[in-house]
C-alpha cells in the first residue's frame, strides 16, 4: 500500500532548511539563540514523521544510499574544494580527511571542511537504531528501552565527554523528537479542526510557547556538540515550536518556494556553507552592519546561488543526494 505523501511536509522542510542557513549567517544572538533552540530537533523529528521500518538489511541498504552515499560523496568533494585553495598552508591531511570521514566526527578538526556533514551519520545512526529497537514488539519494554537510552544521552550533557563517531550522543538526544515526529505520523490525518479562526490560535500559541521556551533556556543549544542547556525549556520548547510549524504549514500547504526549498533540503544543507563566504562579501560591500536582516539577506542570495547546482545535481546525478534517478 502507498503511503499518503503530504505536501506540507515539503514546506516544513523548507522553513526547516532556511532557518538552517539563516542560523549560518551573521546575525544577532539572540536570534541565533532561537533558530538554535528548535531546528535540528525539527529535522529529526521529520525523519521520524516519514519513518517506516523494514527488514533489516533492506533498511540498512536504503539508508546507506538516501543518507550516506551524499555524505561520503559531499565530504570528499568539500575536502577536495579546501585542499585545492589551500594545498600550501592546509591543515588537514588525507590521512585527517579519512579518519574524520569514516568516524563521521565533527568536531573543531575533523569535518571542518564542511561541518554540516555532522547530521547525516547522526540521523542514519538513529534510523537503524530505531529500526532494530522496532523489532521487539512488546511496546512497553521498546519504550523503556527508548526513554533509557534518551536519559543517557542528557545524562552525557552535563559530561564534557568528546564526540562519539556518528555522533551517537547526539542520536541519542535526538530521539524524542524522532519518537514525537513517528507518533504525529500515526495520528496526523485523524487531527482535524472545523474552525480555522480556532486552529489558527493554537498554531500561534504553540509557536510563541514554544520560542518563549527556546528564549528562556539557560544555553543556546549546539546538537552537535551535545548541548541543550536545561532540558526541561530544551525538550518542551523545541516540540511545541515544532508542532507549531508544523500547523502553520499545513495551513500554507502550497508555496513554491518553500517547497523547492524542502525538497531540496539535503542538498542545500551540504552546499550552503560553500557558497555563503560569497554572500558575506557581496552583501557586506552594500551593508556595513552586521544584523538580522543583513542574515537574511544572505541566506536569500545563498539559495539563489545553489539554484544552478541544484538542478544540474537533480537532473544529472540525483544519487549524489540520494535520488533515484
Amino acid at each position: 500500500m502507498k503511503s499518503k505523501y503530504f505536501k506540507e511536509i515539503d514546506v516544513l522542510k523548507g522553513i526547516g532548511i532556511f532557518l538552517v542557513v539563516l542560523g549560518h549567517t551573521p546575525i544577532s544572538a539572540s536570534l541565533c539563540h532561537l533558530i538554535f533552540s528548535f531546528h535540528m530537533p525539527l529535522f529529526f523529528f521529520l525523519s521520524g514523521f516519514v519513518f517506516k521500518k523494514a527488514p533489516m538489511f533492506d533498511f540498512f541498504i536504503k539508508k546507506v544510499k538516501r543518507i550516506m552515499i551524499p555524505y561520503y560523496i559531499f565530504s570528499l568533494v568539500s575536502f577536495l574544494m579546501y585542499f585545492s585553495l589551500n594545498h600550501k598552508n592546509s591543515i588537514f591531511t588525507i590521512k585527517d580527511f579519512i579518519i574524520g570521514t569514516v568516524l563521521g566526527i565533527s568536531n573543531d578538526f575533523y569535518l571542518s571542511w564542511n561541518i554540516a556533514l555532522w547530521f547525516l551519520p547522526s540521523l542514519f545512526f538513529l534510523n537503524i537504531m530505531l529500526n532494530f529497537l522496532f523489532i521487539i514488539k512488546n511496546k512497553k519494554i521498546k519504550y523503556l528501552i527508548l526513554t533509557a537510552l534518551s536519559a543517557i544521552g542528557v545524562y552525557i550533557t552535563y559530561l564534557k565527554l568528546p564526540i562519539l563517531p556518528f555522533h551517537i550522543y547526539s542520536s541519542l538526544l535526538m530521539i524524542p523528537f524522532f519518537i514525537l515526529g513517528f507518533m504525529t505520523k500515526k495520528y496526523y490525518t485523524s487531527f482535524t479542526l472545523k474552525s480555522k479562526i480556532l486552529e489558527s490560535f493554537i498554531t500561534m500559541g504553540l509557536l510563541l510557547a514554544g520560542l518563549y521556551m527556546g528564549y528562556l533556556n539557560t544555553q543556546s543549544p549546539d546538537v552537535r556538540f551535545h548541548i541543550i542547556g536545561n532540558p526541561l525549556t530544551f525538550y518542551l520548547g523545541a516540540s511545541l515550536s515544532i508542532i507549531g510549524f508544523l500547523l502553520l504549514s499545513k495551513n500554507i500547504k502550497y508555496n513554491n518556494a518553500l517547497e523547492w526549498l524542502g525538497i531540496n533540503s539535503l542538498a542545500i544543507l551540504l552546499i550552503h556553507l560553500k557558497v555563503r563566504f560569497l554572500s558575506v562579501k557581496f552583501i557586506s560591500s552594500f551593508l556595513n552592519s552586521n544584523s538580522d536582516i543583513n542574515g537574511i539577506l544572505i541566506s536569500i542570495l545563498s539559495i539563489l546561488m545553489m539554484i544552478i547546482p541544484i538542478f544540474i545535481i537533480n537532473k544529472y546525478v540525483p544519487f549524489v543526494v540520494g535520488v533515484k534517478k
